[in-house]
């Protein structure tokens, strides 16, 4: 992470951004076989409309062979910055539509992790925890 000198200002701001966000909620679009999510449509709505007026961010893409990284930055109006490190996804075919879909999930985690926002439900940790079934138990010795 980089950072203006100071983030006085920058951290008012978002102690504003605090006070003004709703929690963002999975719309219809957000359905995959993974459940409920919300959209990047949804997720940046929710975001833009908790802004206090000092308080702005982008997000920069790029791309290697084999996947796509997102910078997000947050500024505020006395020239304060944070800019996040980058996020990457790995990209599994090499069309447009892979790195698309790349950048569109990393956009939102990214932008999520940046303003502290929840933007799918919490399943601590389960889903990446989950072992390969143990087939050691069904070939007991005869």
């Amino acid at each position: 992470m980089e950072k203006s000198e100071s983030i006085k200002n920058l951290a008012t701001s978002m102690a504003q951004f605090r006070k003004n966000l709703l929690k963002a909620q999975p719309s219809k679009d957000g359905k995959s076989h993974y459940g409920n999510y919300v959209t990047l449509e949804d997720l940046t709505a929710a975001v833009d409309r908790a802004l206090p007026e000092s308080l702005g961010y982008t997000q920069e893409a790029t791309s290697d062979p084999n996947g796509v990284s997102i910078t997000t930055m947050l500024f505020d109006a006395s020239g304060e910055y944070i800019i996040y490190n980058p996020l990457s996804m790995p990209v599994q075919r090499k069309d447009a539509q892979a790195f698309g879909s790349a950048e569109t999930y990393a956009r939102r985690y990214s932008l999520s992790a940046a303003f502290g926002v929840s933007a799918s439900k919490d399943d601590d940790g389960q889903q990446a925890t989950k072992a390969a079934p143990n087939n050691r138990m069904a070939q007991q010795p005869a």
